[in-house]
């Protein structure tokens, strides 16, 4: 059911904040407790962030704040992108 209430994992890095935000709302809104959320985050993100995750201690894999600014942090968009999507954005009439 979470699969539906979040955006799909993102393919470029300055859409992570975005997916969190989503998949936080879908936690509140299914009441899933705190143990279950990295367990949750973990299968959704499947093979993208292995790589991230060998380093981590068993601690941090079942904390879901340390998961997330480790995804977060290796992730961050570049100065070139923020500026690319700044340079693109347009704004609309309203």
């Amino acid at each position: 059911m979470l699969r539906l209430l979040t955006v799909k994992v993102p393919s470029k890095s300055d859409r992570w904040d975005y997916f969190f935000f989503s998949l936080e709302k879908a936690f509140a809104s299914e009441n899933v407790s705190d143990e279950f959320k990295p367990k949750v985050l973990l299968c959704m993100l499947g093979d993208k962030v292995s790589n991230l995750l060998i380093n981590l201690g068993e601690e941090e894999l079942k904390d879901y704040e340390s998961l997330k600014q480790v995804v977060l942090k290796d992730y961050e968009p570049s100065l070139k992108i923020c500026l690319e999507n700044f340079t693109k954005a347009k704004r609309y009439p309203d």
